[in-house]
């Protein structure tokens, strides 16, 4: 069993994990191997490791039942052609049957994937009876495309399971990235030679939380630089603000952040949720008045912590209708 005290290389090395212990955590801030989660979490405030070891436990307890949790979004051919892609993957958490299903962004400006907004939350929607992936997207150094075609491929192949209802859900910048699948999307190539090519990306619903939104106004500065670089890059600035890609097709959203976020400001929800108004697509918007950048499930904030309750409710509404 993980504890607080397991070291980081002890989780890596579980065999348990051995399919895929490279993934786990990857691209994390790790200075030292030897650390445990507790040191992790003194360090760096967006640990959170009593949530990042239960999830990670439900995993092991996920594959003492013999489930499935670990799904690859290429093949070992792509892979080769493009080392980048050994970066990717989907972990699961199963749900309960004709219930629908949330791909998870985890956020860290294109840079890392911050692990208390991975497991954490797909065991939260566990426990509400809706499966989750936690999706494992490549990140800086790579193409300004791979990450949105990382997410695309993820609706396809969840989809592909048999799922129809399939949502996506980021923070931070993985809030742009789900935001990016939610306004660029296809539904599907029926003479595509890949069969994932024949089924649609796009999800049924977006839950943006304190999301990365526009690249135009409002931007965060740190994630628009990785994911395009220094060059002047005009037309994808515009392409991967959310705000300037909804339509009338955009699915039903859910949307949260606080008010005095000092990272991405709260005004790139309020695009958001603009943009959606004005194309008259479904949403749900929440800004709480207090809380700081990469809350999580923000158990520390009350009046924040309340935010997976009424995200649950929103999906199951949409299920209702």
């Amino acid at each position: 069993m993980i504890t607080t005290e397991t070291t980081i290389q002890e989780m890596v090395e579980d065999p348990r994990f051995e399919s895929f212990s490279s993934l786990l955590l990857s691209n994390c801030r790790v200075p030292d191997k030897g650390w445990t989660f507790r040191e992790m979490n003194d360090h760096f405030y967006d640990w959170a490791a009593e949530s990042i070891v239960y999830g990670l436990n439900r995993l092991e307890k996920n594959i003492g039942d013999g489930v499935r949790v670990f799904y690859d979004l290429y093949t070992e051919e792509e892979k080769a052609a493009e080392p980048l892609k050994r970066e990717t993957g989907l972990f699961f958490f199963p749900g309960e049957p004709m219930k629908p299903y949330v791909i998870v962004c985890p956020g860290g400006g294109y840079v890392c994937k911050a692990p208390h907004e991975a497991d954490p939350i797909a065991e939260m929607f566990q426990a509400h009876g809706i499966a989750a992936y936690v999706l494992d997207y490549r990140v800086k150094p790579c193409h300004p495309m791979a990450p949105l075609t990382d997410a695309q491929r993820a609706v396809r192949l969840v989809r592909s399971l048999g799922y129809h209802q399939v949502g996506i859900l980021g923070f931070s910048a993985g809030g742009h990235l789900a935001c990016s699948a939610a306004t660029h999307f296809d539904a599907g190539h029926a003479d595509a030679a890949d069969p994932l090519e024949k089924f649609s990306c796009r999800p049924d619903f977006l839950i943006a939380c304190y999301p990365v939104v526009s690249f135009t106004q409002y931007q965060h500065y740190g994630s628009c630089l990785s994911l395009l670089g220094k060059e002047d890059r005009h037309d994808l600035e515009r392409y991967f603000s959310a705000e300037l890609n909804v339509t009338p097709d955009t699915p039903p959203a859910f949307i949260w952040h606080t008010a005095n976020d000092e990272t991405v400001p709260v005004e790139n929800s309020l695009l958001l949720a603009s943009a959606l108004s004005r194309a008259k697509v479904r949403f749900e918007l929440h800004i709480y008045p207090e809380g700081h950048h990469g809350l999580g499930l923000a158990q520390e904030i009350p009046e924040v912590s309340v935010w997976p309750e009424q995200c649950v409710r929103f999906i199951q509404s949409l299920s209702e209708r």
